[in-house]
């Protein structure tokens, strides 16, 4: 008889010792560096502060859409449609979200004359964007940044 226990008390002690040495994965350097934010393609932003001041609302928002994929953006500014070349690179997670680089270059649009007011907020508006440098993203809303400074304001529509 002792011969059957033996061979199971030793299976149980394997066991026993396998069962204490496994340990969970650790994650992988990848998936912890990753961004867990990403500007979406057909995510469309709709601008709320310049300059730490609230805009108005208009029944034609300024907005901005990442593509990311094909690194680049466009929106609607007060008058004319837009576009540029873009290039993101994420730098580290935040409590308020996930920061970019970014470089904001070809920007160019259309050329409809509007009143006055309008073409002026256009153009300060595209002047900012192009002077862009960071970006804050959240689930809601994404900030951009000039030197440090917030510059353009924007939230998820």
């Amino acid at each position: 008889m002792k011969p059957i226990l033996h061979p199971l008390a030793l299976l149980f002690a394997a066991l026993l010792v396998c069962g204490c040495a496994t340990r969970p994965p650790a994650p992988s350097p990848a998936s912890a560096s990753a961004p867990a934010l990403r500007p979406e393609r057909g995510q469309v932003w709709q601008l709320v502060a310049l300059r730490g001041r609230d805009v108005s609302r208009s029944a034609a928002p300024v907005t901005l859409e990442f593509t990311p994929d094909a690194f680049s953006l466009k929106g609607h500014a007060q008058c004319n449609d837009y576009y540029a070349d873009c290039r993101m690179r994420w730098l580290r997670s935040d409590p308020d979200g996930d920061r970019y680089s970014l470089s904001v270059s070809a920007l160019a649009g259309g050329k409809v004359m509007c009143p006055e007011p309008a073409m002026n907020a256009d153009s300060r508006y595209l002047a900012l964007l192009a002077k862009a440098d960071e970006m804050l993203l959240s689930a809601y809303t994404l900030v951009l940044y000039s030197r440090g400074r917030e510059v353009l304001k924007f939230e998820l529509l």
